[in-house]
């Protein structure tokens, strides 16, 4: 069974479940501070270390975590596993200008590596940790009950329900720590008030099997949502000109992918992956830069941070289907 982090007389305190008791276990060290994003939107800041933690999924039966969360302004995500009473960080990601940048425990490793590794040691299993309990067995009674994330789109949709737009820091009543609009306010925005703008499709762009909502705006503007558990979250927002955004597929799977072929001299894609929890789990740059209006074999071209040939540079961008 899972581990379950649980808010209890003031204090989070994390559980395991061996087979036959639910066992009270070491939260991680300050630096991985694991809090959940759910139904009471608990959230913890570190004054110290600047970092907040705003939601944690678990592996079914595997002891796995994956905590979310922000130092300094960047994403980071940690993916722990448990074992002999503690968590020990197995992976970690995050993402610095153009740059994903993933680790391991021994140090930084390629995103390649890192993709794999998500898969071998189990993470592609994780599931949102969103319903949270005064008591241990009332939350494991629970725990296989899953959200119905189509009827929460369309909630947002018709105004039923606000869709958390980002988290802030720690405020005197939680639930004002996160940003939540409404439908209507987040059309009139992104649309500039033009009805012809506006348009919704649901579209599973995170291989999940379900269906996410994509919101249309302004000249080709895109916003991304997901249902984590019972709450619509806005997970990636682009504008026009250059940003202009779609989905498409990768080896076998859908990526969301945005570009600026608008301006002379440069050819820029950059291609994310997210997964079911809405979580981004690879990004990388793929670009050209020239003279002129075409490029040509002695130009720059760039794949994940290093250089590469035009031909590289063209076989990785044909390989992006639906663009």
């Amino acid at each position: 069974m899972p581990e379950l982090l649980i808010l209890k007389d003031g204090e989070y305190q994390m559980y395991f479940f061996d087979g036959s008791a639910a066992k009270r276990v070491p939260l991680p060290d300050e630096g991985m501070r694991a809090n959940a994003y759910g139904t009471r939107y608990a959230i913890e800041s570190m004054e110290d270390s600047g970092t907040i933690f705003y939601w944690f999924e678990y592996a079914l039966r595997k002891g796995l975590v994956r905590v979310h969360g922000e130092d300094g302004g960047k994403r980071r995500d940690y993916y722990l596993a448990y074992g002999d009473g503690t968590f020990d960080m197995e992976l970690a990601a995050d993402d610095e200008g153009y740059t994903w940048n993933t680790y391991d425990a021994g140090g930084e490793i390629t995103n390649e590596t890192f993709s794999d590794r998500l898969a071998e040691l189990g993470y592609d299993c994780l599931v949102c940790c969103t319903y949270l309990y005064e008591d241990v067995e009332t939350a494991y009674e629970n725990m296989e009950r899953m959200p119905d994330a189509r009827r929460a789109m369309e909630d947002f949709v018709s105004g039923k329900a606000n869709a958390v737009e980002c988290v802030e820091s720690r405020c005197e009543t939680p639930e004002q720590g996160f940003w939540g609009r409404n439908f209507a306010e987040i059309n009139e925005e992104a649309t500039a008030g033009e009805p012809w703008w506006e348009g919704v499709e649901y579209v599973d762009f995170d291989n999940d099997g379900e269906e996410e909502l994509i919101m249309h705006g302004y000249a080709g503007a895109r916003l991304y949502f997901d249902a984590v558990g019972d709450r619509v979250v806005k997970v990636l927002e682009t504008a026009f000109t250059t940003e202009i955004s779609c989905v498409a597929e990768l080896d076998g799977k859908r990526v969301v992918v945005k570009t600026d072929l608008t301006h002379g001299g440069r050819q820029y894609y950059w291609v994310m992956t997210y997964d079911g929890c809405g979580c981004l789990t690879d990004w990388f740059r793929l670009s050209a830069g020239y003279e002129g209006m075409e490029y040509g074999a002695g130009d720059r071209y760039e794949y994940r941070g290093r250089a590469i040939s035009m031909e590289e540079f063209e076989a990785i961008r044909d390989s992006i289907h639906g663009l």
